[in-house]
């Protein structure tokens, strides 16, 4: 058995809440058809604060299941570990590790990547800041509805629509005045941007 052993050292930027690190374990074996097989190379991330604070990920080729890899990489999916931060610029240590059991011939690896450490106090409208809060996460295979990108994908949809069935336009314009003296202020101001924004259509 090969034991291999790479550290890093970074520091939280300043205000954040926490800080994310995804990792992702990379196996020849698994191309080479060595899945399932004793030579069932392993790894584990350690992610540290100097508070105290830890998280460990550990797993192995076969623990993982073949479902996880690209077959014909032997990469797997990316993981990712999270640790809050308790201190403005906190120092935080990564410790990556990988054996190769029983053989040499096939290497295996982890890849580490620091993802922006998230400062969650606001949002922006630009959905970059806080990823891990719903209403801001801009990148999603299936976004909530609470989500950015939701929003986004479905007013495309909707104006793809309307110009497919202009019809349809003078009737929500009607729907919306009907509906202006009856609702506050702020949506009556809302409405009035959807308002003039389909009459641009």
């Amino acid at each position: 058995m090969v034991l291999q052993t790479v550290s890093r050292i970074f520091y939280s930027q300043t205000a954040a809440n926490q800080v994310n690190v995804e990792y992702q374990f990379v196996t020849s074996e698994v191309p080479g058809g060595f899945f399932g097989s004793r030579y069932n190379d392993y790894f584990s991330v350690i992610l540290r604060s100097e508070t105290g604070q830890y998280a460990m990920k550990s797993d192995s080729m076969n623990g993982l299941g073949i479902t996880e890899f690209d077959n014909s990489t032997g990469a797997s999916k990316w993981y990712k570990i999270t640790l809050p931060v308790q201190s403005n610029q906190e120092m935080f240590r990564l410790d990556l590790n990988v054996a190769n059991v029983w053989d040499a011939g096939f290497d295996s690896q982890v890849n580490a990547r620091l993802l922006t450490s998230e400062q969650c106090t606001s949002c922006e409208q630009s959905c970059t800041s806080c990823t891990t809060d719903p209403i801001c996460r801009d990148v999603c295979l299936n976004p909530p509805i609470d989500s950015c990108l939701f929003y986004r994908e479905y007013r495309n949809i909707f104006i793809q629509t309307l110009k497919a069935e202009p019809q349809c336009i003078s009737t929500i314009l009607s729907n919306i005045l009907d509906a202006m003296p009856n609702v506050s202020s702020p949506v009556r101001n809302a409405l009035s941007i959807v308002y003039h924004w389909l009459q641009s259509l």
